[in-house]
């Protein structure tokens, strides 16, 4: 309903400009990969069912392009990636979320 926010997470390689490199280099067929197919998709879904989504790559990119967001090998944000997703998640509600007659969300 009206009350549901998904935030949509990316995975490294969609944000680490370096790591997507090194995939693309080993795969087969480079061009049958789309490297922003997972957000395209859910937002589409989302946009057609009236969700609110909040998609984190942009912010992410923006961040990697200044230092790492993601552990090194690993899959979780460092503590300057889960800076820049709070920051932009608590931002995103801020401008977008108010609650009715004073309810809480």
């Amino acid at each position: 309903g009206e009350r549901l926010l998904v935030v949509l997470i990316p995975d490294q390689f969609q944000v680490n400009d370096e790591l997507w490199s090194d995939l693309m280099e080993r795969a087969v067929a480079p061009s049958n990969y789309d490297r922003d197919y997972p957000q395209k998709a859910i937002a589409e879904y989302c946009t057609a069912r009236g969700i609110r989504l909040l998609d984190l790559l942009p912010a992410l990119r923006r961040g990697e392009a200044k230092g790492r967001t993601y552990h090194l090998r690993d899959t979780h944000w460092n503590a300057r990636g889960n800076r820049i997703a709070g920051e932009s998640i608590g931002r995103w509600v801020w401008e977008r979320v108010t609650p009715k007659d004073g309810e809480p969300f």
